[in-house]
């Protein structure tokens, strides 16, 4: 996904997004058109997804570097857990201040335990909009309660491995009040081929607004061996997949409209608690 274009953007949507990327850059990051690259310093600065062996299970890790600004981010490390079975851990979910600038987002899960797990439905973000993610034909996206309303989302199936997050900010339950309920989610680039959306999103009702990162990191996994994919995907079959034909591609969603004044009216609140020097909470 790429927002830039060799024609001149005179629609009033796309002039509305370069407005509202240039109002949010020097606070919340979020990226000017074509600027979700790698390297760009969007919202997403840098992304990387590892796969490493332990006792015969296929682990996942994903490390995003968010470029936040002065917001200071809820910082936290929490497993994932199977909501059937708490004692069961897949994984941890992290959010903690860069060395370099910014949050460092992590997701560490053991892919061969994930995959075959029978969570809720992960097709909708806390507010009730959809993902800001296209699956292809058949696969199903489950999502894990990480903390109240915050997720941890999965979607598998052979050649497509997306994983993402939902973190819920109590303090963004404000943003509808100032814009209305929203979702602004800018594709960017990671390495080997990693890539997503990050941005915000918000509702009229508390507890259902804040920051999602989602990423495809297929390209990694494609070169995974055989024999690790196989026990991976063994798990798959039964519950991700349909039992007809699935197509492997994902693309992402993105955000190209919001009026100027909702552009400056949310730069302004996000200015704010950039200035305000606390750091949000995670609910």
């Amino acid at each position: 996904m790429n927002l830039e274009t060799s024609q001149p953007m005179k629609s009033r949507s796309r002039k509305s997004l370069r407005l509202v990327a240039s109002l949010l850059l020097a606070t919340l990051a979020i990226p000017s058109a074509g600027c979700g690259k790698k390297g760009a310093g969007g919202f997403v600065s840098g992304a990387q997804f590892s796969t490493t062996e332990e006792n015969g299970d296929l682990f996942g890790n994903l490390n995003v570097l968010l470029n936040t600004g002065g917001v200071l981010l809820p910082a936290f490390d929490l497993p994932i857990l199977n909501p059937k079975n708490p004692g069961a851990v897949y994984g941890t979910i992290s959010m903690r201040d860069a060395l370099s600038a910014g949050t460092q987002l992590g997701i560490s899960v053991n892919l061969s335990e994930i995959s075959g797990l029978e969570g809720a439905d992960g097709s909708l973000l806390p507010n009730g909009r959809a993902i800001p993610v296209f699956l292809g034909a058949g696969v199903r996206p489950l999502s894990v309660a990480v903390s109240g309303r915050s997720r941890v989302y999965f979607a598998f199936s052979e050649g497509t491995a997306v994983i993402g997050t939902a973190i819920v900010i109590p303090e963004f339950d404000k943003i509808a009040s100032y814009v209305g309920a929203v979702d602004l989610f800018f594709p960017f680039q990671g390495e080997n081929g990693v890539r997503g959306a990050a941005g915000l999103f918000s509702s009229p009702q508390s507890g259902q607004s804040g920051i999602a990162v989602f990423v495809d990191a297929s390209s990694v996994l494609q070169q995974v061996p055989e024999k690790s994919m196989n026990r991976m995907l063994a798990r798959v079959a039964s519950k991700s997949l349909s039992a007809t034909s699935v197509s492997s591609a994902a693309t992402f969603r993105t955000q190209d409209s919001m009026g100027s004044m909702q552009a400056y009216r949310l730069s302004q609140f996000m200015g704010r608690l950039g200035r305000s020097g606390r750091r949000l909470g995670l609910q």
